[in-house]
């Protein structure tokens, strides 16, 4: 069964919210602020956060913060206020997955559980995918371009995302080391450019780079790409 934590000064409306989570077949936790609430997550891991915005000591925008930091893979979801549309526009931007109004506290409350059970639903969705894979295998070829490998690192870091491979951390790593990696492929193999040049005064390395991108036979090469998925 799915445990969502209810965040709320108000002990009224973690009534209501309590309620619709039993009415949608999940159990509910409840802290009144976000301190609380980072304690009830060390206590007893939530699957999901359903959290007000204005509250005492820590407010939503820090715990979604918080929760993004420690707990990335644990969706929030906020409950605002008319008029805390910027705040939680905000909120969205350092990591919320949704945010539900409080016009009408049941109505709009028993809304914002189906966006939580869809977020649980979309979570172990992807897991039983991870599990059930054995391997998918793709294959790209790429240009010189900047915007190309980009492109594909995007798509690489899409892939991993979706299937739950690895932490936020060490999908931001694993780009990181992606993008090196094309960008030596093309600068070193495609373009045969020498890392010398980078400690001569002026933008050498940078102009015939520029150069070579139009002069066959460097400008038709193209770089290989295999991306093999397995559940290891």
């Amino acid at each position: 069964m799915d445990i969502v934590l209810i965040v709320d000064d108000s002990s009224h409306i973690r009534t209501i919210a309590g309620w619709c989570l039993k009415e949608h077949g999940m159990t509910a936790l409840f802290a009144g602020n976000g301190r609380e609430a980072l304690e009830v997550m060390e206590q007893q891991h939530a699957d999901a956060v359903l959290t007000d915005l204005h509250m005492p000591e820590m407010d939503g925008l820090q715990l979604v913060e918080q929760m993004r930091r420690k707990y990335p893979s644990v969706p929030v979801v906020l409950m605002t206020d008319q008029g805390s549309e910027k705040t939680a526009a905000a909120a969205l931007r350092a990591g919320a997955a949704s945010y539900v109004p409080k016009a009408d506290l049941k109505t709009d409350l028993c809304e914002a559980m189906g966006v939580v059970v869809a977020a649980l639903e979309s979570k172990h969705y992807r897991e039983h995918v991870r599990k059930s894979l054995e391997y998918t295998e793709s294959h790209f070829a790429i240009g010189n371009e900047q915007d190309e490998r980009l492109a594909l690192v995007s798509h690489l870091q899409n892939d991993l995302s979706q299937l739950n491979f690895c932490d936020e951390t060490s999908l931001f790593q694993v780009s990181t080391a992606l993008t090196e990696a094309l960008d030596n492929a093309v600068d070193h193999g495609n373009l045969e450019l020498n890392s010398a040049l980078r400690e001569e005064e002026g933008k050498e390395y940078d102009k015939l780079r520029e150069e070579r991108k139009q002069q066959p036979p460097y400008r038709d090469r193209k770089v290989h790409v295999t991306e093999r998925l397995t559940r290891a």
